[in-house]
């Protein structure tokens, strides 16, 4: 058994050794690595770690051109050399701000440009959040750093190893020295978008993710999520209900929340909080159950009601404007998106169609009739009442992270990246901001009316 293991091992070096390219992405002038890089090696798109390196393996049908692009930096073609098996790619920065470039001529860019904001105090996806007053409130939310272990173990291996036989010492090593750490945040943070400043307010909430908050007056009230055992190697559903008073600044605890389920959408009408789906479950095999429940909270009366049921089941994320609920909804096998709405004053459901690519969690804002849907580098907007459906390629290769809209800008924060080069999920801090006007200069990758 161990020398089929051993077998097996070997073989796989062989061949991650013989089809994988590996590369750094440096500073011309301080020689200083550049995460965050984006390397278009055919139809894939690579991103740099925190110490700018990144790989790939040899596509079959390839030029041999790397097309290298970073927010603050030249954009750069290269042809690359069989022999260089490690390479150096150094980039120039640019010598104006994003703010300060002009579009000259009808040529569209090929990608929506952004502009980075100050970072959040830290590196979070999976928070709740709400927007009061031109500034963006983040409460908890999730820290952890992921990866496979066994995946990661074997690169490092693999590059540590003399010639093409792995070292199965420091493969073993590898293995134990690597571990996740789970973490979930219980501090809030405020962003004042008039001056660009972040502030950490001096009360705690609970430490739990993939939660939800609506904002009802001066109240914002935090529910649903997930914590961590003690020892941090299970979760449980969060029973508690926060509120927060933004002008107070306290916190009261809630012990009656009838809907506790991860990821569940929460939003604000007539004064009500509505309260719906979610998961609340994950067997074995990661897949989810999910709820279709839907209730009602009367913050007059402190009394919750059970409503209809949804009609649909599945990851929902949901949008509000005017009397009518638009619903983003993935099955319960992920495998396509789809548009659905619900007429809040008749009751009437309606579906509306099929999204253009296939969406887990969303990022979603809104603006007029227009809604903003964004993930893992791909925009998309959605008139509700032409029905257009446009999508976009953006330089962002991020997951569950948070979307808001202010004075004619579209802000993303925070969410996670899947940096397959370490093998790990990393979250994010950064909060980026795109121009209105940016989706006029852009090329529209696919359109459909629906």
């Amino acid at each position: 058994m161990k020398k089929i293991t051993l077998l097996f091992i070997f073989l796989i070096s062989i061949t991650i050794h013989s089809q994988r390219i590996r590369g750094v992405v440096l500073d011309i002038e301080t020689n200083k690595p550049i995460d965050d890089v984006h390397i278009q090696v055919d139809k894939e798109i690579i991103v740099t770690n925190r110490k700018g390196k990144f790989s790939f393996r040899v596509p079959k049908k390839w030029n041999k051109k790397l097309f290298v692009s970073h927010v603050s930096y030249q954009e750069k073609e290269i042809v690359y050399q069989p022999e260089e098996e490690k390479f150096k790619i150094y980039l120039v920065k640019k010598s104006i701000s994003l703010q300060e470039v002009f579009v000259v001529g009808n040529k569209p860019n090929e990608k929506l440009k952004y502009a980075e904001l100050p970072d959040m105090p830290k590196r979070l996806h999976s928070f709740a959040s709400v927007v009061n007053d031109d500034k963006i409130y983040v409460f908890g939310g999730n820290k952890s750093q992921e990866f496979d272990v066994a995946k990661k173990a074997l690169r490092d291996a693999d590059e540590r190893s003399i010639g093409a036989t792995l070292d199965l010492g420091i493969f073993l090593r590898r293995i134990r020295e690597l571990n996740s750490y789970q973490g979930y945040n219980d501090e809030v943070y405020v962003y004042d978008v008039k001056n660009k400043t972040w502030q950490k307010e001096d009360i705690k909430v609970r430490n739990r993710a993939s939660h939800s908050a609506s904002l009802i007056g001066d109240k914002v009230y935090i529910l649903g999520g997930k914590r961590l055992t003690k020892n941090r190697r299970k979760v449980y559903l969060d029973g508690k209900v926060e509120v927060f008073d933004v002008q107070n600044k306290t916190i009261q605890v809630d012990d009656a929340n009838p809907h506790q389920a991860v990821d569940l959408e929460t939003f604000t009408y007539k004064n009500r909080l509505i309260a719906l789906g979610g998961s609340v479950k994950e067997k074995r095999n990661g897949k989810r159950v999910y709820t279709k429940k839907v209730h009602s909270y009367n913050p007059k009366t402190g009394n919750w009601y059970k409503l209809a049921e949804l009609p649909i089941k599945g990851e929902v994320s949901t949008c509000l404007i005017e009397d009518k609920l638009y619903f983003f909804h993935s099955n319960e096998d992920k495998e396509s998106s789809t548009i659905a709405s619900v007429d809040l004053v008749t009751g009437r459901f309606k579906k509306e169609g099929k999204l253009l690519y296939q969406f887990e969690k969303p990022a979603i804002a809104k603006k007029d009739k227009t809604i903003f849907l964004f993930e893992n580098g791909k925009l998309l907007t959605y008139h509700t009442e032409t029905r257009e459906l446009k999508s976009y390629l953006i330089d962002l290769r991020l997951y569950a992270s948070k979307s808001y809209f202010f004075n004619d800008s579209l802000y993303i924060l925070g969410g996670f990246i899947d940096d397959k080069i370490d093998f790990e999920l990393r979250p994010s801090q950064k909060l980026y901001k795109i121009a209105l006007e940016e989706f006029k200069k852009t090329r529209i990758r696919k359109y459909v009316k629906l």
